[in-house]
């Protein structure tokens, strides 16, 4: 074998060599971005439980913010209860303001006298209300009668009508009302107070706004220039609350 034929098998071995390396370089670079690939496909299971959590997180809170609307408008459906009758609620107490001595006198009756009269204004009687059943001592100061009722801000308007009972048609004692909104801290605001009226005369309408009113508070004040019977009795009905 001569010289030239000698280079002749060196060029070709070393491009045999280079070939070889070039496609060992290839698949090797080949196996690492498909096994890249792989990985990123299916992540490590502490990610995966991650990715899970965090989706559900999200699910959750989206479900909870599409259910306040409802909490809302059930809310507002519970404020807007009645019509009732007030005599329906309890009463929350009864009492004299400025005369405590004569508390076990006041009567709180409802729908009838404690007697088992029914109501009666004018020769009209009534089958529904409440009423203030008063016995007065002549020489003693004279109280202010009063009841409260709880209304936990869930109405918004009071309406009905108030006399002196049949049973003193002919007392010319005088009352008005005083119609008190009450919050809870106790500050009272005057909700309404009727002009002064005496037995036989025709009931007074009162409407009122107890919007956010805690405690209704009804005074029955009587003018103490007019103390000629001892005892009456006050009705209140065809009360609406709603």
């Amino acid at each position: 074998m001569n010289e030239k034929q000698k280079r002749i098998l060196a060029v070709i071995a070393f491009v045999a060599v280079c070939g070889i390396a070039a496609f060992s370089y290839f698949f090797m670079n080949q196996g690492k971005s498909e096994l890249a690939s792989a990985k990123n496909d299916n992540p490590p299971v502490e990610e995966k439980q991650k990715v899970e959590e965090n989706k559900a997180i999200s699910e959750e809170s989206s479900v909870e913010e599409g259910e306040q609307p409802e909490e809302v408008a059930e809310t507002e459906t519970e404020k807007s209860e009645g019509p009732i009758r007030l005599e329906s609620l309890p009463l929350l107490r009864k009492y004299t303001v400025n005369n405590m001595e004569l508390a076990n006198e006041l009567l709180v009756t409802k729908d009838l006298w404690s007697n088992g009269e029914p109501f009666s204004i004018t020769q009209e009687r009534y089958s529904q209300g409440f009423g203030f059943e008063m016995r007065y001592v002549m020489n003693l100061e004279f109280p202010i009668a009063a009841g409260d009722f709880t209304l936990s801000k869930k109405y918004t308007s009071l309406k009905g009508k108030v006399g002196v009972d049949d049973t003193y048609a002919d007392s010319p004692d005088l009352f008005h009302i005083i119609f008190l909104g009450e919050d809870k801290q106790g500050n009272q605001t005057i909700l309404q107070e009727t002009n002064e009226f005496k037995g036989g005369d025709y009931p007074l309408d009162f409407d009122l706004d107890v919007t956010d009113v805690e405690r209704l508070v009804i005074q029955i004040v009587r003018n103490p220039q007019s103390l000629e019977q001892p005892n009456t009795r006050i009705a209140f009905v065809d009360t609406q609350l709603q």
